[in-house]
């Protein structure tokens, strides 16, 4: 009998359970740490103040998948409403260091006017179909 409630608990308790999966990033001003986060994270704004940076400075992500693709390309792209080509960058590596300088964005801003930015992750098979956006946060440099 104990042998038989044993199982019916083993077997409720495995079919109870469920497993979380999360992706996660980091976010860096060089080799600085400034955040980390995963997908459940409620970060919509990051504020750099650009008096305090150089012009050799980068801004780094690090983005992990929970579930990687193999055969896939992953990368981070900058969005605001203007027509001119916005930095991106690209790695086959998950985890690996995406940049992006800190300066471009400056420029672009003082250039435009503009407010913010919009950073968005994405992979795609290496074939170029198949891709998965993303958002981020918005990125403000004041």
């Amino acid at each position: 009998m104990k042998k038989l409630l044993s199982i019916i608990c083993f077997v409720l308790f495995s079919l109870k359970g469920y497993c979380d999966t999360l992706d996660y990033y980091h976010i860096f001003i060089n080799d600085s740490i400034i955040g980390q986060y995963n997908s459940r994270s409620a970060v919509d704004t990051i504020i750099i103040q650009s008096e305090k940076f150089k012009k050799s400075d980068r801004l780094i992500i690090r983005y992990a998948k929970d579930h990687p693709c193999v055969k896939c390309i992953y990368g981070i792209k900058v969005f605001c409403e203007i027509k001119e080509e916005l930095p991106q960058s690209e790695t086959k590596e998950n985890f690996a260091k995406l940049s992006i300088s800190l300066n471009r964005l400056k420029n672009l801003r003082d250039k435009y006017g503009l407010e913010s930015f919009k950073l968005y992750y994405y992979t795609r098979g290496l074939e170029g179909l198949n891709q998965i956006t993303t958002s981020l946060f918005v990125l403000k440099l004041e």
